[in-house]
């Protein structure tokens, strides 16, 4: 075998042009990695809004694992997170950061100073409590009772188990009922604690079962999620636990029936 004896300088411009190409290549998966990340990002965003769960979530990827963070620890953002995340293609495994929903009584991190609003108050009568808080007023006459009993909660936007049911009574009812009728879903709050806090918690009560009637095959067009606070309670004043969780509530309202 014939001997190579040419000298080491001989090899340096093969030697740079390979590494040289190497370096290339590699940017340029970093570059296509890049974009695959960015895509199953964007995907696994999109799907969570199309189902109207967690509308605040950030979603990260990396590779083929997905962090998703901003998700309500309770309720049916809680529930189909995983579920719809995991359905989406090219997901091989995935992270929720979740982050906890307020409660009756409890403060509103966004809220810092809610005393100001409370402290002109003479009594803490439930009275003057409803009158301050800034929840919506039903317009006389432009709401029909759709006859349906009601979606009844533990705390926060954790129903009931015995709820269940009556979430697919609501959704068979729905889908059975006029394709055009528009309906009201109204969150409510007990009596205790903040009146700030409580309107907030009502709304996200009603935007949770607004979310699994969706899930369950009711067009989101027909649906419009408000929250009442404790504005409009059904036991006043409340004695007992059953009081408080009879307050806490989600009702269905038909604002609109063609013909």
């Amino acid at each position: 075998m014939a001997r190579d004896d040419r000298p080491f300088s001989a090899w340096v411009p093969w030697a740079v042009g390979l590494v040289g190409g190497a370096l290339v290549v590699a940017a340029q998966l970093v570059w296509v990695r890049g974009t695959i990340e960015d895509d199953l990002a964007t995907r696994v965003k999109a799907a969570l809004d199309e189902a109207t769960v967690a509308p605040g979530a950030v979603v990260t990827a990396q590779g083929c694992d997905v962090t998703v963070s901003g998700v309500p620890e309770t309720g049916v953002d809680a529930t189909q997170a995983a579920l719809i995340i995991g359905d989406v293609k090219g997901v091989r495994s995935f992270t929720i950061e979740y982050v906890p929903v307020p409660q009756e009584g409890e403060d509103v991190a966004e809220e810092p100073a809610p005393e100001p609003t409370l402290s002109p108050e003479p009594t803490p009568s439930p009275g003057p409590t409803k009158t301050a808080d800034p929840a919506p007023t039903p317009t006389a006459g432009a709401q029909k009772s759709s006859g349906l009993p009601p979606v009844v909660f533990e705390r926060g936007t954790l129903w009931t188990d015995e709820s269940n049911p009556v979430l697919k009574l609501w959704a068979h009812t729905i889908l059975n009922g006029p394709p055009d009728a528009k309906y009201e879903v109204q969150g409510h709050a007990d009596l205790s604690g903040d009146p700030d806090v409580n309107q907030v918690v009502s709304q996200r009560r009603a935007e949770a079962v607004r979310a699994e009637l969706i899930n369950r095959g009711v067009p989101a067009r027909q649906l419009n999620a408000v929250g009442y606070g404790s504005t409009t309670p059904v036991v006043d004043p409340e004695k007992t636990d059953d009081d408080k969780m009879a307050n806490r509530r989600v009702i269905i309202l038909v604002v609109d029936l063609p013909g």
